[in-house]
This record gives C-alpha cells, structure tokens and sequence, in this order.
C-alpha cells in the first residue's frame, strides 16, 4: 500500500464490551421465559427509568419490537428494540441508555445486548450477556464499561439469579 492509501484508511474504533454470565437451575426455555416475560420481577429496580411504580418489562417477541417499562400510572419509557428474538435461545436488543445513564430518544448512539442461553443438561442453563459498542458513548465509555463490569455476574444477572433463589 503506498503512502498516500494507507493515510486514507479510515478504521472503526475497537469495540468496547462487558460479557458476563451466570448458570441456573432451570430448563432453557424456563430460562429464557422467566428473562423476558418477568423482567419486572427481577430487574434492578435502580435501573429504572419511569418515574412513579414500575408495573412492566416488556420485550415485544419478535425482530423490531419495542423493549420498554411502563409505570402504574401508564407512562412508559422505550429502552430499545428488539434486533433478534430467537427463543429459547437467544436475544439481542438495543440498550438506549446514554453515558450519563440517561435515556437516549431512539437508537443513534445506543449500545446493544445479546443474550445467550446454552442448554446445560435437561434443568440447566448458562446464561451469557454480552453488552457491546459501548464505544458509542465516547467519552463515557470508559467509566460505563467500568459500571457494567462489576465483579461476579454483573447487577442485571446477579438480580436475576436472586429472583430465582427466592
């Protein structure tokens, strides 16, 4: 490659990821149903974004379809959309969530989640989330890798395998 064509390559940053997971005592299927059909049972609750009592997690089971909370008093909040839905084993959504963990209006600038659920024996299932492009962020992308890389399984699965202990 000459000089000249090597100063024209653009290149894309390198992808900043969190991959985490956990092992359940369930099915896959009952994994993947409790996930995304009772989020409002197990999601932090500091991972809230509508104001007032959160009533709903909701994954819209099918490619395009809205991921949003709705509160008791009927406002809601898109936290993404859906980009794979592929049950019972694997998801993948948006994350609109901002570097100042606020809520982004529509998909410019979000990062993504992918989950995984590996059948682990007839009751049990690995579960891997990945959440990618935080390099989206920017200057954020640091210090939200940094939130999102807790030690262990991570808040979100760590709520999860909570729920399921009680």
């Amino acid at each position: 490659m000459s000089g000249q064509a090597a100063k024209n390559v653009v290149t894309d940053p390198p992808q900043i990821s969190v991959v985490k997971s956990i092992t359940v005592e369930l099915g896959v299927r009952e994994a993947f149903d409790f996930f995304t059909q009772q989020a409002v049972d197990w999601w932090p609750r500091r991972h809230q974004v509508v104001a007032g009592d959160r009533e709903v997690i909701v994954f819209q089971p099918r490619r395009d379809g809205r991921w949003y909370e709705r509160a008791s008093d009927g406002a809601e909040a898109d936290w993404g959309r859906v980009l794979l839905w592929n049950p019972p084993y694997r998801l993948a959504a948006t994350w609109r969530i901002g570097g100042r963990w606020q809520l982004l209006p529509d998909d410019d600038g979000a990062s993504e989640i992918e989950v995984v659920f590996i059948p682990d024996g007839a009751d049990r299932t690995v579960i891997r989330l990945t959440h990618r492009g935080l390099e989206r962020l920017g200057e954020h992308a640091g210090s939200m890798r940094a939130a999102l890389d807790l030690p262990g399984p991570g808040d979100t699965l760590g709520c999860y395998a909570a729920a399921l202990r009680q």
